[in-house]
Order: C-alpha cells, then structure tokens, then sequence
C-alpha cells in the first residue's frame, strides 16, 4: 500500500498526472503483466545473436507468452498453462502464478532447444513416435 501511495504522489505531485483509483490500479497490472511478458529472456540470452535456431525458439516464445486478450487466459502461454476454469464458467482459478524466476528458467529451457543438444533431444523424443525434423530447402541451398 506505501509503494501505491508513493506512485500516487509521484504521479499528482512531480509528473502532474491526475488518475483515479481505478486508472492507477489498470496502471499497475499493466507494468506488472509488461514487465513479466519481458522476462521471457534466458540465461546466455546473447547467444541467440550467433545461432538464428536458438533466435527462432527465443522469438517464438517471446510471441507465445504476450498478454492477448480472448487467447486461452490472456496471460501468455506460460501463465495460461497454470490457470483452469473454475466451478462457474468465467471463473479463473490460479493453480500458481509465474514469477519472473520461472520465466527466465524456463525461456532458457525453450532457447535451449534451439542448441545442436536441444535439436537433437528434439530429433530423439520425435522419433520415437515416428516424427522427424527436416530443415526446408531454401534459394540459398537449392544455389549451392
């Protein structure tokens, strides 16, 4: 309640920003949701600038856990995975709720995959229900 007070007062006294209750609370979840959805980063996050795999894994992820109205929860696809309906239809139960340690454990698990290790876990799990993973020909192969 003192840090909601203080964001209060910043706001009306040093920015001259005058929002209700209401508008401040929106204010809050929404740079808590921001901050969270910008967490999906992984441990050797620089690594996705030399391997566009681990790149590709990294932005598809990123993509999949943005907060988006009427998809599943809203709450990106981590988040979602932990919430099930409730005993009334529009009633949401949290089974628990992500932090950002959860977040950057497992966006670091996703990057991962994106790894010579992680593509060959992949290749391996897959083939055993007789998938495989097959790289697409491109103008660039079909050239060489």
């Amino acid at each position: 309640m003192a840090k909601y007070n203080a964001l209060k007062n910043y706001l009306n006294n040093e920015l001259e920003v005058y929002v209700s209750e209401s508008e401040l609370e929106d204010l809050i979840a929404l740079a808590v949701k921001q901050d969270s959805y910008e967490n999906n980063k992984g441990y050797k996050f620089e690594r996705i600038e030399h391997n566009p795999i681990e790149k590709a894994f990294y932005e598809q992820w990123l993509k999949e856990n943005e907060p988006t109205q009427g998809i599943n929860f809203g709450q990106g696809i981590l988040q979602d995975l932990f919430i099930e309906i409730g005993e009334h239809m529009f009633e949401r139960k949290w089974v628990t709720e992500i932090n950002n340690r959860d977040r950057w454990i497992v966006a670091t698990v996703i990057q991962w995959l994106g790894t010579n290790c992680g593509m060959s876990f992949l290749h391996e799990a897959l083939k055993k229900v007789s998938y495989r993973i097959i790289k697409e020909k491109t103008t660039e192969d079909t050239l060489k």
